[in-house]
């Protein structure tokens, strides 16, 4: 038993030290780098709070991302602004010789972005992440991981006598 609840304190303390190291380099991107959307290696996960792909995408779930160098025609990305389109065209700029991605709004009007401002492609979409990642990242749930934690500690805690 004293086995199963040592185990158990090391899985919560790995949890609670990476909840902790992930939310720190989030922290230090967006404030100490100015980095308006941090992601590790290219890729990210985002929060959809405003979408125009309602019947695509929910709001408020979670999606992968991924940057690339090279989008096409019917991928779903993520711009500057922190909105959600799908392409609707790639035109190329012969003046400043650069391709030139073309959306639409809701009124059908033409966004025209260049690459620089897209932040990435939505890789995967799906609501076992959006389960997963709010009930992890609750505060209701992180504190009483953290109680669980101390309490655990106190079990285990061997008294050596001198």
């Amino acid at each position: 038993m004293r086995y199963i609840l040592k185990l158990l304190q090391i899985i919560i303390y790995v949890y609670l030290l990476l909840f902790l190291l992930v939310q720190v380099f989030f922290i230090s991107q967006k404030y100490l780098y100015n980095n308006e959307y941090p992601n590790i290696k290219g890729y990210s996960l985002y929060k959809v709070e405003t979408n125009r792909l309602e019947n695509r995408i929910d709001i408020n779930s979670y999606v992968i991302l991924h940057s690339q160098k090279e989008y096409k025609k019917d991928d779903i990305i993520l711009y500057k602004g922190k909105n959600i389109n799908i392409i609707n065209d790639i035109k190329y700029d012969e003046e400043n010789k650069k391709k030139m991605i073309v959306l639409l709004d809701e009124n059908k009007d033409e966004i025209i972005l260049n690459v620089e401002s897209i932040y990435g492609k939505v890789i995967y979409n799906n609501n076992v992440i959006d389960i997963i990642l709010n009930f992890l990242t609750h505060p209701i749930v992180v504190l009483l991981l953290f109680l669980s934690l101390v309490f655990l500690s106190s079990t285990t805690y061997k008294r050596y006598n001198n």
